[in-house]
């Protein structure tokens, strides 16, 4: 005979594997396309089974409310997973728009490679920068933090009692704005670093015309690049992680105001 499960267990297990799904789906790395569908929708369920036993005792279950408020509780689910794992991936954006940035600054701006997890054409500086920042979410635990902030949220708002606000909705548009703040923040230091090498060579230009100014600032232009994109990396490391511990605190407080 098979085994017959409480449709209340069955309610309450898809709920949660809808925001853990959500989760795996947007956050860095496990959300790139280069992840098989198998292991992300396996890790789900890992993770669900892990969480159903603890989750049981404060499952309220629909009853006769039927498929309809199952579909919206679970629609409001995924969309709370998808806001946790976009939060650091903003952190990477912004890491990449920096690179975008200093890569065109240098003259990489006709050079592309297609970014696996996008599907679009960065530069070659953008795509080394966001390689880098997928490695320190790694080294810096990040994947740790969005897992605490899932049990978190399932401590904050259980299964089945998420509710979209406004309060989300502008949340995502600050951290939208926040991308091309913080990718100036992180490429500010190669970007003077390249603004003062223009400058030399109009300097050079102006007083040595019959140099070829063309020939000589290419090749000094990324070197001057190169250079400061080992310069900045130590610093990259400490602004990342800052951010991330950032997030984590920002992150506890906007689930406590969802209640």
């Amino acid at each position: 005979m098979l085994f017959e499960f409480p449709l209340a267990q069955v309610e309450l297990f898809s709920l949660i594997l809808f925001r853990v799904l959500g989760l795996i789906t947007a956050m860095p790395f496990l959300g790139g396309s280069q992840i098989p569908v198998r292991v992300k929708v396996g890790l789900g369920l890992l993770v669900t089974l892990l969480l159903l036993p603890w989750m049981e005792a404060s499952y309220l279950p629909l009853g006769d409310r039927g498929i309809w408020a199952w579909a919206a509780l679970a629609f409001h689910e995924v969309a709370l997973g998808l806001f946790l794992g976009f939060v650091v991936q903003f952190l990477i954006w912004a890491v990449q728009f920096a690179g975008q940035m200093v890569g065109f600054q240098m003259g990489f701006g006709i050079v592309s490679v297609i970014d696996p997890e996008s599907g679009q054409q960065l530069s070659l500086i953008a795509r080394y920068k966001a390689l880098v920042a997928l490695i320190l979410f790694i080294v810096l635990d990040g994947h740790h933090l969005l897992l605490e902030a899932l049990v978190y949220s399932f401590e904050i708002l259980p299964a089945g009692s998420v509710l979209l606000s406004r309060l989300l909705f502008d949340e995502i548009l600050r951290l939208s704005a926040r991308i091309f703040v913080l990718g100036l923040m992180i490429g500010a230091p190669m970007m003077a670093a390249l603004l003062l090498s223009e400058m030399g060579m109009g300097i050079v230009a102006r007083t040595v015309p019959q140099m070829n100014i063309f020939i000589v600032g290419f090749p000094l232009k990324i070197s001057v690049g190169l250079a400061m994109l080992a310069l900045v990396l130590p610093y990259l490391v400490v602004f990342f992680d800052s951010r991330l511990q950032e997030l984590a605190r920002g992150l506890s407080d906007l689930l406590g105001r969802l209640m």
